[in-house]
């Protein structure tokens, strides 16, 4: 019988409850983690005369690359899709009395200004120098007409292009699961594995100055309405 080996992460896809397949992409690490209770009688002597199974747990680890919302929503977060985003814009303006951003008429919320690097003070009218006013009616910043320097303007306007994933609260007992398939290929041997109910324990990203956001996610596996907790396949 010729000898089989296993190399690499694969192919990596998931089903959300509604019945909508994803294709997970730039996968960076799997890892999964069978772990089984023992239960052990003993006697006078030292060895063990009976032993049986207790409970039995699967967890894993999934590591991405690919900074995908729907494929975090689907896993994790449960939110809710609508059209259009909310998008950051920070323009540089040379001082005047009142100045308008490219998306003031999509203005939605004001982030700041900075002159030389300092923060100025956002007051509600008539601004002395190194202070602002801003009408988030019109997205129109109004300074004093005596101000200098490069004013750094950072707001946010909201596009009708993209898609907005909205998480709201839950009650306690909701869960989100998802079936995982995840599919390997080597010197002509393939392994299939599909785990027919999947959870998230824990979600994590970490960001980081000069590196990539790698979302994390610890993960639980357990058995579907049809009693079935994964099928693998070898061939």
């Amino acid at each position: 019988m010729a000898r089989k080996f296993n190399f690499g992460i694969g192919k990596l896809a998931l089903t959300d409850k509604n019945g909508v397949a994803l294709q997970i992409g730039t996968v960076q690490e799997v890892s999964f983690d069978f772990s089984q209770d023992i239960k052990e009688i003993h006697g006078e002597n030292k060895d063990t005369v009976a032993v049986a199974g207790g409970k039995r747990k699967i967890t894993g680890k999934i590591k991405l690359a690919d900074y995908d919302a729907r494929v975090l929503n689907a896993l994790f977060f449960n939110g809710s899709v609508t059209t259009g985003t909310e998008r950051m814009s920070t323009e540089t303006f040379t001082a005047a009395a009142t100045v308008t951003p490219a998306n003031a008429s999509d203005f939605v919320t004001d982030l700041g200004v900075t002159v030389g690097g300092v923060l100025m003070k956002k007051v509600a009218s008539t601004p002395a120098i190194g202070e602002y006013s801003v009408n988030t009616s019109t997205g129109v910043y109004t300074f004093n007409a005596s101000q200098t320097g490069q004013l750094i303007v950072s707001y946010i306007y909201s596009s009708t292009a993209g898609e907005k994933y909205t998480v709201d609260t839950e009650l306690m007992g909701d869960l989100n699961t998802f079936e995982l398939h995840l599919f390997q290929s080597y010197n002509g041997q393939n392994v299939c594995r599909h785990y027919k109910k999947v959870f998230i324990t824990k979600y994590s990203e970490a960001l980081k100055n000069d590196e990539f956001t790698m979302p994390e996610f610890d993960v639980q596996f357990a058995v579907d309405e049809n009693n079935e907790l994964f099928a693998w396949s070898v061939y």
